[in-house]
């Protein structure tokens, strides 16, 4: 008869296999924490404001979402900023509405008014007092009387634009500005000149 076969030994557990275990139960059971403790963070951010603070030193919860319902609570005491309206899309009709009510309001708004007042009447002068404008229509050789009094021949081309000083005469009189001199005067032709106004 045989002898029987040793068993074999289970193995000693050695202090690194019982650290890991340790440390896989405290994980798990943190995991655990913070579960329940979410719930209840979110059990109490239902809550009214009121009722808030005295969960606020809640043993159920940990220390980062006890820092969430104080910041809650303090987002809740704040007065609540005024909001700006979005305007919504506008059906076909109202466009043309609210762009003519815009234009009424800004016409009439003190602002414009004053500007209307004071700058239309000194545009007015300005234009009465500005001479007025001619385009020459035909090419051709003229006469200029310069300021210092000497007589000069300019060969005016056809699509030049010069001051008119005398328009109501039978030759209107023209102006060329001649730079540190002043205007050279001529008499033209009125069928040579176009006038702008």
């Amino acid at each position: 008869m045989r002898p029987p076969e040793p068993t074999p030994r289970p193995a000693r557990a050695g202090p690194d296999l019982a650290l890991r275990k340790a440390r896989a139960e405290a994980a798990a059971a943190e995991k655990a924490v913070a579960a329940a403790s979410a719930q209840r963070l979110k059990e109490c951010l239902a809550l009214k404001a009121t009722e808030r603070i005295r969960h606020l030193d809640d043993p159920d919860l940990v220390q980062a979402d006890r820092v969430t319902l104080r910041r809650s609570l303090e987002a809740s005491l704040v007065p609540e900023r005024r909001r700006i309206p979005v305007p919504r899309l506008l059906r076909r009709g109202q466009w043309s509405r609210h762009t003519r009510s815009f234009l009424i309001r800004v016409t009439l708004s003190p602002l414009m008014i004053g500007l209307v007042v004071v700058v239309g009447p000194w545009l007015y002068v300005s234009w009465q007092n500005t001479r007025p404008l001619a385009t020459m229509t035909q090419r051709g050789l003229v006469s200029f009387r310069l300021p210092d009094g000497r007589k000069e021949y300019l060969d005016l081309p056809n699509g030049m634009t010069a001051t008119v000083f005398d328009r109501s005469a039978a030759e209107p009189v023209i102006g060329v500005w001649y730079p540190r001199l002043g205007y050279a005067t001529a008499a033209v032709p009125r069928t040579s000149l176009q006038f702008w106004r």
